[in-house]
This record gives structure tokens, sequence and C-alpha cells, in this order.
């Protein structure tokens, strides 16, 4: 009988000897692939930072209002610049923005109506393809996150957007801390999600002013004094700092004291001396030369003697600006954003009118959509026709029709001076002769052509209402667009948010397009008013 072999006593302590050191080897291979994985998503999102404007993050989660304002931030262009490589959408929007689509009062309801069927659209194409994320023409990834990869707070409302965004972003976050943002317009957000150790991304972070105030060097008297503009490359040399002027921006030089002869004192014959237009050159013939020069002003002119126009007399630089703009012909919408009391209302209808009524003139009729803060919707509940109706938001621009005939000054036939019956009769013979008033809810549609359009207090308008709003011009037609980004009574907008500000971000630049921002130390009303805006301004120890 063969003796059995020898059994190792060792046998169980080898076997688990090699099970550690396998495990020990699955756990390196293991710690390695995830080291690689994170290295290849952290090489990933710094190539993708690499790609996005400073600012901006790999990751945002959009507000509601953001979304509600600007529609396509969900569906961009091909052309569209990334605003980050992923947007994340709280599955909670849905509900929300369905409650929207009876909110016939604002935009809000159209917004909803859009934001929904991009979102139908990307849920279909992400359930019939089993995706985990749908993709946008310029690359950028849409993400849906449900409730249950949320990170809320211990008070915060599972139903409110906003406690949402926050909760996508803090998720977000956990895996790839300071990678998100919170993008929002309102500040009351903005502030929760810094709390919270989130970062933000403003929407319309800068606002386009339009001007700005340099101090012109000495060695560029000579050009600026002696020809009257600047070229681009001389502007590039005196102000190598400088950002590139854009279109249509004006510059307001401030010149040495010790300079007698280029000193300004106010006056109004001094006031285009000291500013600029930056616009295309045009040759003696008119023709287009293809370079742009910073030009003194120059479509500015004196208040003829005996003139039947209405006086207009820029008192600042502000307003010097403002009517230059509304005069040049090749400038065919002016944004102007400005305080109470600057005289923004006044120069720009009384010129419209003036122009009007000039038999030369290629404007028929000065058209004036006033302030609506209910986008039309009570109009008829006021008596009298749309004409009638619509005068009742109008009076701000009616005050300052008659404003400018009292600096006219004209004599009654009796050679006294008018009296106030008198002016209140002629102002209503020229708001039936040469003006058209309509509400905003019947803008839809329309083409105003030969027409000097006027949109006053459009710090009102969601954006969707400006685009609206602005798409009516037609031919021959000149825009103005006035309003003040302090006063907003809009509860759904802001400073920042508002259609008046971000038509003059949006529209920066324009070849046939000018903003122009009047400040609070151009105020002219009253001296009053002066004191009102100083008061406000002063700093309380």
């Amino acid at each position: 009988m063969a003796k059995p072999k020898s059994i190792p006593t060792n046998t169980g302590a080898q076997q688990a000897k090699e099970a550690v050191a396998k495990a020990k080897v699955a756990q390196k291979k293991s710690a390695q692939k995830y080291a690689d994985a994170q290295k290849s998503a952290q090489a990933e999102e710094a190539a993708l930072k690499a790609q996005l404007e400073k600012g901006f993050h790999f990751a945002i989660v959009p507000a509601l209002d953001a979304l509600i304002s600007e529609p396509k931030l969900i569906n961009p262009n091909k052309d569209t610049k990334k605003k980050a490589g992923e947007m994340l959408i709280p599955n909670q929007y849905i509900d929300r923005l369905a409650e929207f689509l009876d909110d016939s009062a604002t935009s809000r309801g159209e917004a909803a109506y859009v934001l929904l069927e991009h979102i139908t659209d990307m849920l279909e194409e992400i359930h019939n393809k089993n995706l985990e994320f749908y993709t946008c023409k310029n690359g950028m990834r849409i993400r849906f996150i449900s409730a249950e990869d949320q990170v809320f707070g211990k008070d915060d409302s599972k139903k409110s957007t906003q406690a949402s965004a926050l909760a996508t972003a803090s998720y977000y976050n956990k895996f790839h801390p300071g990678a998100v943002a919170i993008l929002s317009g309102d500040t009351a957000m903005l502030s929760k999600a810094l709390l919270r150790g989130i970062d933000v991304a403003r929407v319309n972070p800068e606002i386009y002013l339009g001007r700005r105030n340099l101090k012109l060097p000495k060695r560029a008297y000579d050009q600026w004094f002696g020809k009257g503009f600047l070229t681009e490359d001389d502007f590039e040399r005196f102000f190598p700092e400088e950002k590139p002027l854009l279109c249509n921006e004006f510059v307001d030089f401030e010149f040495d004291e010790d300079i007698a002869c280029y000193q300004t004192t106010g006056n109004y014959r001094d006031l285009p001396n000291h500013i600029g237009r930056f616009e295309e050159d045009c040759g003696e013939g008119g023709e287009r030369t293809g370079k742009w020069v910073l030009r003194q002003l120059h479509y500015i002119e004196r208040p003829k003697e005996n003139s039947k126009g209405i006086p207009i007399t820029p008192l600042n630089a502000g307003q010097a600006m403002l009517y230059e703009a509304l005069l040049a012909p090749d400038i065919d919408i002016v944004i102007c954003a400005a305080t109470f009391g600057t005289g923004k209302t006044y120069l720009s209808v009384n010129t419209g009118l003036n122009a009007v009524r000039d038999p030369k003139s290629q404007y028929d009729r000065v058209f004036i959509c006033p302030r609506d803060p209910h986008w039309g919707e009570q109009i008829g509940f006021l008596p009298g026709d749309e004409h009638q109706k619509t005068l009742a938001n109008a009076m701000p621009i009616v005050d300052n029709i008659r404003s400018g005939l009292k600096a006219k000054g004209d004599k009654a036939k009796n050679g006294q001076k008018k009296s106030n019956a008198e002016i209140n009769n002629e102002v209503n013979k020229i708001i039936e002769d040469y003006c058209e008033l309509t509400s905003m809810v019947h803008m839809g549609g329309r083409s105003l052509s030969n027409s000097w359009i006027i949109y006053d207090e459009a710090q009102d308008f969601e954006w969707s209402q400006m685009l609206q709003l602005v798409e009516r011009i037609g031919d021959y037609s000149k825009m103005v667009i006035i309003g003040d980004p302090e006063q907003v009574h809009n509860k759904h907008l802001s400073k920042n948010s508002c259609g008046l500000s971000r038509a003059m971000s949006k529209f920066a630049g324009g070849k046939h397009i000018a903003v122009v921002t009047l400040t609070k130390g151009e105020i002219e009303r009253s001296r009053a008013a002066r004191e009102i805006a100083r008061l406000l301004n002063r700093q309380l120890v």
C-alpha cells in the first residue's frame, strides 16, 4: 500500500497569504483605475475650462429666472459660445413652468411654452436613445437632475425652484468641488448660493454704458483739435491700456486746465469739441472707406433764430451725446438709460417733433408707445378710444411737449405771453396732427416705417417684450428707447435683468445702434432734483 504524501501544515496560511496578495493587487489596480478615471475627468474638465469664457464653470445650474428671461439658454445655436460644459436642469422646473402657461399678464407664459417645447424634445431623445444627457448643437451637455440626486438643506422646501437649483448645485459640488455655479440675475438667489459655498455666474454681469471719460494726453492735442478726430491707431497709441472702442461709442475728454485755449466752460459751443463718437469714416462724397475714427460731434446744430421748431440746447456731455445720436442719420436705434431729471424724454420727444414738422423730413409721425406695466391687459377698463386710453399712460411725454412749447416762447395774437389754456390747446393739436399713440398689446405684427418711434419707461420691459418691440422698426424710421434701470417696477425684473439693460449690452457696438447713458451728475430738471440726487448718493458715516 502506497504511503500517502505528507500534507504541509502551513497550507491554510499560505492560501490566506496568497489571497491577501491577490486582494492587494486587485486593490492597487482598482485604485489605479480610479486614479486614471479621476485624472481623465480632471483633464477633460481642464480642457473644457480652457475653451470657456473667463468667469464661467465646468457646469452651471440656471435659476428659473435666467431661463424665463432667455429661453435660448437651453437651445443654443451651433455658433453660440458655450456657457459651460454642462447645464444641469432640476426636474422640478417642469411643474413650475406648466403653472406659468396661464400667465398672460407678462411674457412668462410665452417663455414657459418655449422652454417646455425644448425640454420635451430633449427628454424624448434621452429616453428613446437611452442617453444620460442631451447634447446641444454647440456641444454643451444638458442633464436633468431628479430630486433623489439633490442635496436639500434641512429647512429647504422641495417645491421651491430656488431650493431645487441650490440642491442640484450642492449635489454636483460633492463630486466636482468648485466646478459648478448658479446662473441667475436675482441677487437674493446669488446670495443664497454664496452662503452655501456655491460659485455664482451673473446674468449680464456688466451693463454697457456707451460712453467713457478719458483724459486726453497733451501730445494728442494737435491731432484732436487740428483735424477733429483720432484714428483707431491714434487711439491705441494714446490709450494703450484701454479696450478697443465699439461702433457709436462716445468718449468725453478732459483737458489740462493750464492750457487756456483748450479749456471748456460748459457752454453749448464747447461740448462738441471735447466729445467724440467712434464711427465709420466717410470720404468727401459720403462713400464708406472701411476705416474707423473717433470724430468730434458734428451733427449738433445751434438753434436758429426765428426757427419754428422747439429749441433744444444740450447743457452737459450726456445730453450732447444723446442729441448727436438722435440727429445722426446713420443711427436708426437709440437706447438711452438715464436717471430722473436728465432731460432724456424732453430731448427724445421734441427732437422727434422738430423732425416730423420739417417738410423735408423722412418722418411723417411720432409714434409713441408709453409705459404700460400690465402690457395692455387693463386698457379695456379705461374710457374712450385707443388713443384716449393710451394717452393716460403718455402724460410724461405730453408734459415734455408742453415744456418745449413754453421754452419756445411764442406769443399769443395779442402779443402777450400765451396762457396755460392756449398752450394746452396747442399741445393737443400737435398730438392730434403729428403723433400716434398705441398700447403695447396692439404692437404685434406691425411694421413702423417713416416714423419717429418712442418707447418710454423701457426698464419695465422683459427681454422677450423688448425684442418684440425692437423688431417693429421699418424703413426710414428711428427708434428711441428710454428708461431708468434704477426704477424697475416689474417685480420679475431687476436692474441687471430688465429688458433695457439687456438691450444695452446685447446691442453694444451695433453699426446703426447707439447706447447713451446719462448720469445723476447730469440732472438738469431743477435744483431740488439735483439736491435729491446728491443726498441719495452721499456716504453716511
